[in-house]
C-alpha cells in the first residue's frame, strides 16, 4: 500500500512541476491552473495517508482499554493477566 501512496506522490509532484515550467516558459494561464490542480489533490493525498497512519495506532482502536481479549499479544497489561482473560477490569 506504501508503494502506492509513493507512485502517487512522484506522479503529482512530477505533474506539479512540469506544469509550472510549462507555465513559466509559455505565460500560459491554463498551465498554473492545472498545477494548483495537482497541488490540491497532493493535499488530499497528504489527508487520506495521515488518515491512514493514524487509524492504524492502538489508541484509535474500538477496543475499549480496560478490555483484555483471548489473545496474550493484544494486553493492554503488563505482568500477569491471565486473571483477567475475556474480562472487564473493574
Amino acid at each position: 500500500m506504501g508503494a502506492v501512496f509513493r507512485l502517487m506522490t512522484l506522479l503529482l509532484v512530477g505533474g506539479f512541476v512540469v506544469s509550472m515550467v510549462l507555465h513559466t516558459l509559455t505565460g500560459d494561464a491554463i498551465w498554473r491552473q492545472r498545477a494548483m490542480q495537482l497541488l490540491k489533490w497532493g493535499v488530499v493525498l497528504a489527508l487520506v495517508f495521515c488518515a491512514a497512519r493514524l487509524s492504524s495506532f492502538r489508541h484509535f482502536s474500538a477496543i475499549p482499554l480496560g478490555y483484555q481479549d483471548e489473545n496474550p499479544r493484544h494486553s493492554h497489561f503488563h505482568g500477569d493477566t491471565t486473571h483477567l482473560r475475556g474480562e472487564w477490569k473493574i
